[in-house]
């Protein structure tokens, strides 16, 4: 009976030692901070940042791996490229804090997003059914619509995201997706011409 009083007192003890979020309900995002309290949970438009990021990158890497194969000009296959190569390293940095940090927006608790939303995949469907200089004017005239969007998600974050770490590397990202969106332009630009 004295060790069933001691278990319970040690555990009342540890309890009222965590932080309140923690105690009240351990492994939710709200408890990411830990014993230290050094880390700020994520806000729901830092949630909503990282998921609509990491969606909007896997369009872009299966875009891209579409674009490889079905490309004619050779320029477009190239940046079909460098938009697998660097939307894949930038998503798994994103992954890496959604797992951190338990985002589970259009994911499961814990797991970002594993699939592309129903519009990026309608857009992908609608892309497979073209070749040649047809697919390459419509895949440019997407990469120039994703990537002002993108550019503009990234930089609400960089300016107004609330936890430091997000922030920070919304604005380490931006410099490449503002390449990307000028690199798209000219592309569609000449694409679009060589149509004519």
């Amino acid at each position: 009976m004295k060790t069933v009083a001691l278990t319970i007192a040690a555990l009342a003890i540890t309890t009222m030692s965590l932080p309140p979020a923690y105690a009240a309900n351990p492994g939710t995002p709200e408890s990411v901070a830990g014993a230290g309290g050094a880390e700020m949970a994520l806000e729901g438009p830092d949630v909503k940042f990282i998921s609509e990021a990491i969606q909007g990158g896997m369009a872009e890497v299966e875009l891209g791996k579409l674009a490889t194969s079905k490309a004619g000009a050779a320029d477009v296959k190239k940046f079909a490229q460098t938009m697998v190569d660097d939307h894949t390293a930038a998503n798994k940095k994103l992954t890496d804090l959604a797992a951190k940090y338990k985002v589970e927006q259009d994911g499961t608790y814990g797991t970002p997003p594993l699939k592309l939303p129903e519009k990026a995949q309608a857009v992908h469907d609608r892309l497979a059914q073209l070749s040649g200089k047809e697919f390459d004017r419509a895949y440019m005239k997407q990469m120039v619509e994703d990537h002002q969007t993108t550019v503009a998600l990234f930089k609400t974050e960089a300016k107004d995201g609330k936890n430091a770490e997000v922030k920070s590397l919304a604005e380490a990202t931006l410099p490449t997706l503002e390449h990307h969106l000028s690199m798209a332009r000219d592309l569609s630009k000449e694409v679009q011409a060589a149509l004519n």
